[in-house]
């Protein structure tokens, strides 16, 4: 920088000058870090923005190795996690409005957010998009009947990587009853089957507008009804069901059938929950009833 460039810069303040100075910049700092942790206004999560609490990692994808997943740290003591899944299409980003609405209650809980990666999708006529698995057809062929499970394969893919998020989340010391998955749609499919066969007792599924996939592939053992992926502690873990009553992508005929499905897999304790006027998103009321269950089973200990 030469002198004439140098000419151009103010004089440094005097020495208390400076201090206040930097005392003002810490206030207003301060001021903006407490209002960006205020619940954003309530409403269907839309809006897909990162705040800087958020890191990036790589994550293995059986589709795209450069995929990314979204980690947002707690405050604190980190004491909890939700693991939460997009939906087909989608991407961890644009599930962060709703992380922002609902974190103002759960402060020492951490949110991973994996990134499916894109794959072929033959329902999109081949070309890639974001999925956790392949699908031949988005047709709804009733409400009384669950999709066709083209790709158990990717289902199975993509259960290995919650599976593996919760394995790394053990070894950082955070107990298995305060981790929780969650997933929207296809990501749904994947965290229903994930806490169906996960070994660890967690504290519980949140599924949103989404189904039970391999409905089909149960066996009756010991005079009980299982799926084939089933463990034997599966039919303890809490569900949280939430579902639009004028959903025409996913039916809420699908999610009532994975409801009952589940009852007969013996799971006791289902909490099924139906927003009217709702279609394929989730609304303000949906994000309040979702905090509310989940401040039950994460909150502050």
């Amino acid at each position: 920088m030469g002198r004439d460039e140098l000419s151009l810069l103010p004089p440094s303040p005097p020495n208390a000058t400076r201090a206040r100075l930097y005392g003002i910049i810490a206030v207003v700092t301060l001021f903006l870090l407490l209002l960006s942790t205020r619940s954003a206004p309530i409403s269907e999560v839309e809006i897909d923005w990162v705040p800087k609490f958020t890191k990036q990692r790589p994550s293995s994808s059986h589709a795209n190795s450069a995929s990314k997943e979204l980690v947002v740290d707690g405050v604190g003591r980190h004491t909890g996690t939700i693991i939460f899944l997009h939906g087909l299409g989608g991407t961890p980003e644009m599930c962060m409005q709703l992380v922002n609405n609902i974190r103002p209650r759960l402060h020492q809980i951490s949110w991973r957010l994996p990134n499916a990666g894109l794959i072929p999708v033959t329902a999109n006529r081949g070309m890639p998009m974001s999925a956790w698995f392949n699908m031949n057809s988005l047709e709804v062929l009733g409400d009384d009947k669950l999709p066709p499970d083209d790709d158990e394969k990717g289902l199975h893919i993509g259960v290995k990587r919650v599976h593996d998020i919760i394995a790394g989340e053990l070894k950082m010391g955070i107990d298995a009853k305060r981790i929780v998955i969650a997933g929207f749609s296809q990501g749904c499919a994947i965290a229903l089957l994930a806490a169906l066969s996960s070994t660890e007792e967690i504290g519980g599924v949140m599924c949103l507008s989404g189904w039970l996939p391999l409905a089909n592939k149960w066996d009756v053992i010991n005079g009980t009804r299982m799926h084939e992926m089933q463990t034997d502690n599966a039919a303890d873990t809490d569900v949280w069901w939430g579902h639009g009553v004028d959903d025409k992508t996913v039916p809420l005929g699908w999610g009532e059938k994975s409801a009952k499905e589940l009852k007969e897999l013996g799971f006791g304790s289902i909490n099924f929950n139906t927003y009217e006027g709702l279609r394929h998103w989730i609304n303000g009321k949906e994000q309040e009833d979702m905090g509310d269950w989940l401040v039950q089973r994460l909150g502050i200990v």
